[in-house]
């Protein structure tokens, strides 16, 4: 009969089954729902997502390329950057990783809301290496087409500190010039802008990774030392959140912690460097104190929250597998077993 013949909708209107059968926690449904929504062709949202266009839309006998009825829904609503968190930081094992990871470049990646942002693709990169799985996380990270090519300081801040948490577990590579190579890795995918602050506080995250390096050596070269301790001569203390911590607005508090995390890690792994390095790097004293006052009202902020700091998280969650500390500086474009993994 005429009326019952399916129809493909054209303009492939993605498998219902890829958004609503994978990590079903309220977080996963919430997510999934909206990316189902935003990767809907536009003139199919209309009929799918209204009420009144319900009966046209069965009428049509619509479905999927592969065979699924396309059938009326509830309207959707746009989700924060903490859901999006939130539904990260639940993935288990590889295999959530894995989905989330097919999901990422579904995102919008511009607009003010429901967007991926450089704070919801760190946690991609801090979940990564909870499971082990840093490689693929950055490969990933480099991947995604509204972040190629413009790897802004947050995100830049955040790898820095994650080299820095893998020499401190695993120790060092095989050489200085391996390293230095690695460090140099995420600059190829960074924006101009940011490359162009010469004193930025990336330089500064990466000659802290270098003063661990020294540190694992127990500072056999001296002279590289003295040549690295310089690099953070011209280091200045973050703006402060006293006033923030003060205000006692809880909201703030949250909202300025998320935006701090990356700083304090990489400003506590710089003050535990200094500290530990058995000459002395000419910084003001000054200096120095305001470091340390930013790193102390940033403890309190989390306190106040009840989260945990990302440097902590990381010191204890990290994990790394035994090549990594040997691999190579270039981060594969493809990782063969994650694409393996993806396909069953």
């Amino acid at each position: 009969m005429r009326g019952t013949t399916k129809t493909a909708a054209s303009g492939l209107y993605r498998t219902q089954r890829m958004f609503l059968s994978t990590m079903e926690t309220s977080v996963g449904r919430k997510v999934n729902e909206f990316l189902l929504f935003h990767n809907t062709p536009k003139k199919l949202k209309s009929l799918v997502y209204r009420a009144k266009n319900a009966t046209n839309l069965l009428a049509q006998n619509l479905i999927t390329s592969e065979g699924e009825p396309i059938v009326p829904r509830s309207p959707v609503q746009p989700i924060s950057e903490n859901d999006i968190i939130q539904w990260i930081r639940e993935s288990e094992d590889y295999d959530d990783l894995l989905k989330v990871k097919s999901k990422l470049p579904l995102f919008p990646t511009t607009g003010t809301t429901s967007r991926l942002t450089p704070n919801a693709t760190n946690e991609f990169l801090f979940r990564s290496v909870e499971l082990q799985r840093l490689p693929h996380g950055l490969a990933t990270f480099y991947s995604l087409s509204g972040f190629k090519g413009k790897v802004g300081p947050r995100s830049l801040h955040a790898i820095y500190l994650l080299e820095y948490i893998k020499l401190l577990k695993t120790g060092n590579p095989s050489c200085y010039e391996r390293l230095e190579s690695k460090l140099q890795g995420p600059l190829k995918h960074t924006g101009e802008q940011v490359i162009s602050h010469k004193n930025g506080l990336f330089h500064t995250a990466i000659a802290t990774c270098k003063l661990r390096y020294l540190a694992n050596d127990e500072y056999k070269d001296q002279e590289l030392l003295k040549e690295v301790l310089k690099e953070v001569e011209n280091v200045k203390a973050p703006h402060s959140v006293k006033d923030v911590l003060e205000s006692g607005d809880l909201k703030a508090i949250e909202h300025t912690l998320k935006a701090n995390q990356v700083l304090h890690g990489v400003f506590t792994a710089l003050v535990e460097s200094i500290e530990a390095a058995p000459l002395a790097a000419n910084i003001p004293a000054a200096t120095i104190e305001e470091i340390k006052a930013y790193l102390a009202d940033v403890k309190l902020l989390a306190e106040k929250s009840g989260e945990q700091l990302l440097i902590e998280r990381l010191k204890e969650n990290a994990q790394f597998k035994k090549i990594e500390a040997d691999a190579e500086a270039e981060i594969p474009e493809e990782a063969s077993e994650t694409d393996t993994a993806e396909s069953k």
